[in-house]
């Protein structure tokens, strides 16, 4: 059995349902993955770690985000990923019961399972109601992914601009970094799918400087 968490929000995130999956759910594909990943510095990882043996399963906490209020905005993944049968396909069965919880609701994560292999079921997702965001590993995943139509996000350097180009695509970065006291529950735009630019969030936490970025 995986083990997922439900919290109330955080600092970062302010006031919002969070769900988060195990570490096992991470794929191969992500290029953070044992990296620089920011669920691996501590604190985070302690609570990360305890989800191999704890926590709730999968189905009772799609019955958490159903009970929620319409329109409410929530965060799926707060660290973890889709659940997989082979480790590159996501799991259709899991889309299915997150799509049927979050009906009438705004919900939002991001994955990092590799684009080609999944492009039918992330536009599949995002069209029904869901706005999952493509985390790129590079500037040309993410360009590609932007190309198809999908919300992208990739990581950007310290010293990125708040806006900026690269060849020809419009990045934007993290308001939450950018804007003193921005939170998730304030900002939004993750979960906007309809966006004209990809979302470049800074480098940042302990391992920062290990975290592979794009070059200006």
């Amino acid at each position: 059995m995986l083990y997922y968490s439900v919290s109330k929000g955080n600092s970062k995130t302010g006031s919002m349902l969070l769900v988060r999956s195990p570490r096992s759910t991470c794929p191969d594909a992500c290029s953070l993955k044992n990296n620089g990943c920011y669920a691996e510095n501590f604190p985070m990882s302690l609570a990360w770690n305890k989800q191999d043996t704890q926590g709730i399963s999968w189905e009772s906490a799609m019955t958490l985000v159903k009970a929620l209020p319409k329109s409410t905005l929530w965060r799926l993944f707060e660290a973890g990923d889709f659940e997989s049968n082979d480790g590159v396909h996501i799991s259709e069965q899991q889309v299915i019961s997150l799509l049927t919880a979050n009906r009438g609701k705004r919900g939002f994560g991001f994955t990092h399972y590799p684009v080609k292999k999944n492009v039918g079921i992330l536009a599949f997702i995002n069209d029904n109601g869901f706005t999952i965001n493509v985390s790129a590993n590079n500037m040309d995943e993410a360009i590609y992914a932007f190309t198809l139509g999908l919300p992208t996000t990739v990581v950007v350097p310290k010293a990125f601009p708040k806006k900026g180009w690269v060849d020809g695509v419009r990045i934007v970065v993290c308001p939450a970094q950018t804007i003193k006291d921005v939170t998730c529950s304030r900002c939004k735009i993750c979960q906007h799918r309809d966006r004209d630019y990809i979302i470049g969030f800074r480098a940042h936490g302990a391992k920062a400087r290990i975290v592979p970025t794009i070059t200006l």
